[in-house]
């Protein structure tokens, strides 16, 4: 940590590229140099050394005057930020190593993230999509149990505005996709969309998150523009198969069909319970002719 921050503070120090008038960022700098170098204990619970590095965070990343072709700086920067932020694995509760946002790498060599059930032919998504979709193929990363983080990830995701839990869904997705010869090729990764009123509230579709890290692995294309949701429908988390199914019918509906005709189509979800909301957008979707679609979501249940 010490080392990062004396890094940190060279590099400011004698960069070309900061205005030497710059005086709001370099305050901020020596407000974290001497409090970090003062410190004999560095406490995650320590307000100050957070209150130091947010601001020296803020006022870096705003800072117009920074070169945009630097990369060294906001690299230091991140690592700052995850080292003050107490992450832990979804699964054990272990500490995460840095470059982790919410399995870790003993979980994860464990194989968390490889239900060989929701990977095979014929698995509990395609099943319960036979005869209603034309979808070629369909996988998640995990149950969804009580007991294996899959609720924990997907909730700090939704609704703890933890959004770099994407990064490390969208990369472990996005590995499998390509690993696995079930799935063709992918031209557009499309989010399951939320209504213009609940992306304002939560400011951010968590699906949309994990589709721009695919996307990136895979060279694909994040379409959000052409799949879209008719409505705003209540809340499904506690209501049964049937009321499910009425709550999303006709819910979603697409722009221009032909779009996506002859193309690999990847959609993408957080959570696969009784497939509502995924048949009804496979519907949409399949007005598009010589579509091929495929299916993945973080978590299933079976």
């Amino acid at each position: 940590m010490r080392t990062s921050v004396l890094s940190l503070y060279d590099n400011v120090m004698r960069s070309s590229v900061l205005s030497l008038n710059d005086k709001v960022m370099r305050t901020s700098v020596l407000s974290l140099y001497a409090n970090v170098m003062r410190s004999s204990v560095l406490s995650l619970n320590d307000k100050v050394m957070r209150t130091s590095v947010l601001s020296l965070y803020a006022n870096v990343m705003r800072s117009s005057v920074l070169s945009l072709d630097s990369k060294t700086l906001p690299n230091i920067f991140h690592y700052i930020l995850d080292f003050f932020i107490d992450r832990r694995c979804a699964c054990c509760g272990a500490p995460l190593e840095h470059g982790r946002y919410c399995i870790c790498e003993s979980c994860e060599n464990e194989g968390i993230f490889d239900n060989q059930r929701l990977k095979v032919k014929d698995n509990a998504i395609e099943r319960r999509l036979w005869g209603l979709t034309s979808c070629l193929a369909a996988g998640a990363l995990m149950n969804y149990t009580e007991d294996n983080g899959a609720k924990t990830l997907i909730h700090n995701l939704k609704y703890n505005n933890d959004r770099k839990v994407a990064i490390q869904i969208g990369e472990a997705i996005a590995k499998r996709i390509a690993s696995n010869d079930r799935f063709g090729h992918i031209d557009y990764i499309v989010p399951v969309p939320l209504h213009a009123a609940r992306l304002k509230m939560r400011g951010y579709n968590q699906s949309e998150l994990i589709a721009d890290r695919i996307a990136k692995i895979l060279g694909a294309q994040v379409s959000t523009d052409n799949l879209y949701r008719c409505r705003n429908n209540s809340s499904q988390t506690k209501e049964h198969r049937l009321e499910r199914m009425e709550n999303v019918r006709g819910l979603f509906d697409i722009h221009d069909p032909l779009l996506y005709s002859g193309k690999g189509v990847l959609l993408i979800d957080d959570v696969f319970t009784t497939g509502s909301t995924i048949i009804e957008c496979c519907k949409a979707l399949d007005k598009t002719p010589d579509i091929h679609l495929y299916i993945y979501t973080i978590a299933a249940g079976e």
